[in-house]
């Protein structure tokens, strides 16, 4: 089937990329409330499925690829865990057999929505992956400032600026590359500058953009919302336009310099202007594996503000998570 095709029998998917800090929740909570859209949080273990997604799932192996199914939502974000067989043949019609794609879109949500989906930002370096697990799926991917990425790693996590802007260019370029073999009606990029600045022209192109008509939940994404977030600054407040450009006063002038050269090609990518880099210079692999270590331990130690991770043992776990992640990337 063509890979920009719908049909009645088929879940219509919708899948948010970009990296973390880039805006990625914010969007979410805005298409979630939407009433004819089901996008759930991060799903990052849910690529393993590649090596199921052309399985036919007949009435005897359903249980089967459920549990599996079930295995990668580690988030929890699945609401409808009790779907049946005969739940998907009322869904999507009665047939010889489904794919991998009728039980995401069926455990997702027992509604009815013209879209389903998760956010995810580390989709971005998985795209192919995820179009050989979802071949219909489309893709929103949101850029923000890297100047601005970084200091919110820095802020909230500790991390390094200079990885954070390297890890981010890597990104970014395997995303732009994948989505540009893709048809154009199946992939837009969203600028969190943009959203911030003009929300209402944003949310318009969107819902043109997945063919569904403007809701006015969606500006008032937060007095909707069907699921709220602790410990997250921004998650339960409205759209705020003073968020951004503040990497002009909380970057060191010497760090913003490092990060344009570390990121100048895809700044200018996605319409970024440099203001004190005046080429690109990489991250050498010597400072990287530095970085990295330096990363790791900044995972592990109690100034990092996951609030997801407040115990010790929830940040190993966290960890656990993470490389169980990379590791399918890169066997990828």
């Amino acid at each position: 089937m063509d890979r920009g095709a719908h049909s009645k029998s088929e879940p219509k998917l919708i899948h948010i990329i970009g990296y973390p800090s880039s805006g990625t929740t914010l969007l979410r909570d805005i298409l979630d409330v939407h009433p004819d859209l089901r996008i759930a949080g991060e799903m990052p273990l849910l690529l393993s499925l590649v090596s199921v997604s052309d399985l036919t799932i007949t009435r005897e192996n359903f249980a089967w690829v459920k549990d599996k199914v079930l295995l990668t939502d580690v988030y929890e974000h699945f609401r409808n865990t009790k779907l049946t067989y005969e739940d998907l043949e009322q869904r999507f019609e009665k047939r010889d057999g489904f794919k991998v794609r009728h039980v995401y879109a069926g455990l997702l949500d027992a509604g009815y929505y013209a879209y389903y989906g998760n956010k995810t930002p580390q989709y971005t370096e998985s795209l192919d992956e995820l179009w050989s697990l979802f071949p219909m799926t489309k893709v929103i991917c949101v850029v923000r400032d890297i100047r601005d990425v970084v200091l919110s790693f820095k802020k909230k996590w500790n991390k390094s600026c200079l990885l954070a802007a390297q890890k981010w260019t890597q990104r970014m370029r395997s995303g732009v590359l994948s989505m540009e073999s893709m048809p154009k009606d199946m992939c837009l990029i969203v600028r969190y500058e943009d959203l911030l600045d003009h929300p209402q022209q944003q949310v318009e192109a969107i819902c043109r953009f997945l063919e569904v008509p403007v809701s006015d939940r969606m500006l008032n994404h937060t007095r909707f919302r069907r699921v709220h977030f602790a410990g997250k600054k921004n998650i339960n407040s409205e759209i705020d336009p003073s968020n951004l450009g503040k990497w002009r006063t909380q970057l060191s002038l010497a760090t913003a310099r490092r990060v344009e050269e570390i990121a100048f090609e895809m700044m200018h990518r996605f319409g970024y202007r440099p203001e004190v880099a005046e080429r690109s210079k990489r991250l050498w692999w010597v400072q990287r594996i530095l970085l990295e270590f330096r990363d790791g331990l900044a995972a592990l130690t109690f100034g990092n503000k996951y609030s997801q991770t407040e115990t010790l043992w929830d940040r190993l776990e966290h960890v656990s998570l993470t490389l169980k992640r990379r590791l399918f990337v890169r066997r990828s």
